[in-house]
C-alpha cells in the first residue's frame, strides 16, 4: 500500500484530515480549541509533518532540530 492510499483510508475513516500547510493554511482546530486558545489556554494539538521522497534533506534537518528540542527538555 502506498502513502496516498494509506492517507485516503485515514481520511475516509475520519482518523485524520487532509494535509495542510501550517504556515499558509494554519493548523485546523475545533471551535472548542479556538475558544481555549482565545482564553489564554494551551490545548495540545498533535500534528504529523509529511515529507515527499525528494525532501530527504529537509527531513534530516527537521528531525535533527526536533531531536535537539526534545533532548533540551529532558
Amino acid at each position: 500500500m502506498g502513502f496516498d492510499e494509506w492517507l485516503a483510508i485515514g481520511i475516509d475513516h475520519k482518523w485524520c484530515l487532509y494535509p495542510t500547510c501550517y504556515i499558509h493554511d494554519g493548523l485546523p482546530t475545533s471551535d472548542k480549541e479556538e475558544e481555549e486558545l482565545d482564553q489564554g489556554g494551551d490545548p495540545c494539538i498533535y500534528a504529523v509533518r509529511v515529507f515527499t521522497d525528494e525532501q530527504t534533506e529537509e527531513y534530516e534537518q527537521a528531525y535533527a532540530r526536533m531531536k535537539r528540542t526534545l533532548l533540551h527538555r529532558m
